[in-house]
Parts: C-alpha cells; structure tokens; sequence
C-alpha cells in the first residue's frame, strides 16, 4: 500500500526570525554604549585622582587643564560633568586665587547635589569662594554667610568645619554675639581638637586666629646660595608672598611689588617672595626676565604653604620683627594692595617707636 504524502503548506514566518538580526543589533549598540559609557566613566575618575593629585602638590594650573579636558571629552559625548567634576574645579580655581571661577564652579556642583552630603560641600564652596571674594564687600559676605548657613542646616548643626566658616564671616560682618555663640558651640561639641584651637583663638583675638607660629618659615633661596630661615631675618618686618609663575594674580602682582622693595629698601623690611613652582629653571629664567630683585625663595613641594595654611595663591603674610604674624592676605586686586600698604607702614612705625 502506498501512502501518498501532500505537501504541507508552509506556515506563518515566525517573528523572531525576522527580528533576530534586529534585536542582535540592538544588544550589540546597548553593550557598546555600556562599555563606552563605563570607558568615560573610567576616563573621568582617572582625571580626578589625577587632578586631586596635583592639587595635593599646588599644582593648580595642572589639574584645572587636566579637568577642563576632560570636560570637553565629556561634551563631546553628550553627557554632563558630574558633581565630583565641578567642586574638583572649584577647588582648584579657589587655589591659583581665581574666587569668581571657584564660586562658579561650585554653584553648578549645588545644582547637581542630590545627597545632604554633596549639598552641605556645595553649600560649603559656595560660601568658602564668596567668603575669600568678598572680605570688602558686605553684600558677598552677607551671601557668604547665607550658604554657610544652608550648609549648617544640611548637617543638622554639627559641621564644625562650617561652623568655623560661618563664625569668620559673622565676625567680618559685625556679628560678634553669633560668631561666639557659634565658636562655643565648637568647643563644647569638639573639645580638644583642631577646631576647637581654632574657636578658642578666634574667641581670644578674632584678627589673628587663622595665624601659625611664624618660627616655621624656612627655605632654599632660588640662586643657590643658601638657606634662610626666620631666624635670619629677625629684628626686619618682613612680607611674603607665596607665588608661583603659572598664577595669574601672582604675575599681576609683580610690579607693584617691586615698587614696594624699592619704597622701603633703605628701611628695616624684607620683601620675601616664596615660589612653589616645581620647575626651578623656569623660575630662574622668569624671575630674571621680570627683573625681581628682591629676595627669592623655592618653597620645595609647597612645605611652607601648608605650614601656613595658604588656601590660594597669591597669599600674603606680614611677619612682625619678633617672629609674630601681623596680618595675612590672599588674591590680588586694590583691596589687597592697599592693605600690604597700610599694615607695612604700620608695623614699621611700631618698630620705630621701640
């Protein structure tokens, strides 16, 4: 017996056929887009260890290219800086003097802050930026106070960091009674620590609590022919201006500091200029070409600048002819000018009058 075998007719295409080829496509460009993704994320932390670096060593023009390329990178690719990215720069800009740029930088990090973490550091630059900006200017520091303020609150009163911030600028804006109240806070809540030094000095002298002992200066002078310390300038009022050749203000700064040494060359002062640069050839070759005469110095790895807590550059430190600091300043700009001025010829009719 035969069997007779029809043909059976061929069925509807099933749909994954026909989508497979899609579907691998699309998972090939998901996977892609992951890997790059993770790729820039990798590009980025790279940037900002890097840059968190350099900053550690006063590099600042260094780690702010470093960040603003990769910044470019990021646009590039349709994403956004993060968090991270933007108070890296605040920090940096904060640390060549450029305040404006810090406070910029850091109120686009508070735009991005999502935790009470990154939103009290945000708050915090913010403040820190306007605080350093605005030191003669009541309306920067009346905002200075305000974010110090909204940083407090973030953390529910117990920042001492930000309670010190907030109790400088109350002292800076008249506020006396609060700056105490605040300091006292600190010393209940932080006893025997580095904060609580910091509120009991500016409780005894609110002028000069942020200064160190002035007998920890000491330094290679930049032509080779010895090292200085404090010591070897005693019984002179003496101004020191940490600087460095990439630093725009620093630069500003040069002639009206040479007309300073000039103005009082033949007195009992010593103008002292202390470079954290890293390349000496270059300092040497730049100190020749800007005709600074006076004395130069070579803050080997910033060594000084951390002992005397210089947040940014230039900085200024006014020494007294006993070792005692007199007055500090920081940036460059009229303000600051007339007040190397006024607390130089200060501290020399004091030294006269001995």
């Amino acid at each position: 017996m035969s069997i007779k075998l029809h043909p059976v007719a061929p069925g509807p295409r099933r749909r994954s056929s026909v989508l497979a080829p899609l579907v691998r496509g699309i998972s090939v460009l998901l996977v892609w887009t992951v890997c790059v993704g993770e790729a820039q994320a990798q590009d980025s932390h790279e940037a900002q260890a890097r840059a968190t670096e350099l900053f550690g060593k006063a590099k600042f023009s260094q780690g702010i290219k470093l960040l603003n390329k990769d910044a470019k990178r990021i646009a590039r690719a349709g994403e956004t800086a993060t968090f991270e990215h933007f108070m890296l720069l605040s920090r940096g800009y904060n640390g060549q003097g450029y305040y404006s740029l810090s406070e910029q930088a850091a109120r686009k990090a508070l735009e991005l802050a999502v935790t009470a973490r990154q939103q009290l550091t945000a708050h915090n630059g913010v403040a820190v930026s306007l605080f350093a900006e605005g030191t003669a200017d009541d309306i920067q520091m009346q905002e200075a106070a305000e974010h110090f303020e909204a940083a407090l609150d973030v953390s529910q009163g117990r920042s001492n960091v930000v309670r010190l911030g907030l109790a400088k600028t109350f002292i800076y804006l008249y506020r006396e009674a609060e700056a105490i109240e605040l300091l006292e806070s600190v010393l209940a809540d932080a006893p025997n620590t580095e904060y609580a030094k910091q509120a009991r000095r500016l409780i005894d002298d609110p002028m000069r609590a942020t200064h160190v002992a002035a007998d920890q200066l000491s330094f290679d002078l930049v032509d080779g022919s010895g090292r200085v310390t404090l010591k070897d300038l005693q019984g002179k009022v003496v101004l020191v201006d940490f600087w460095a050749t990439w630093c725009l203000p620093c630069r500003l700064a040069i002639p009206k500091l040479g007309e300073l040494a000039e103005k009082y060359r033949d007195e009992p002062f010593e103008l002292l200029s202390l470079s954290v640069d890293e390349d000496t050839i270059e300092l040497k070759r730049f100190i020749a070409t800007n005709s600074m005469t006076w004395m130069q110095g070579w803050d080997d790895g910033a060594r000084n600048a951390r002992v005397y807590q210089v947040a940014g550059y230039p900085a200024y430190i006014l020494i007294g002819p006993d070792g005692e600091v007199l007055w500090r300043g920081q940036g460059w700009n009229e303000e600051v000018e007339m007040g190397i001025k006024f607390e130089v010829d200060r501290a020399l009719a004091a030294l006269a009058r001995r």
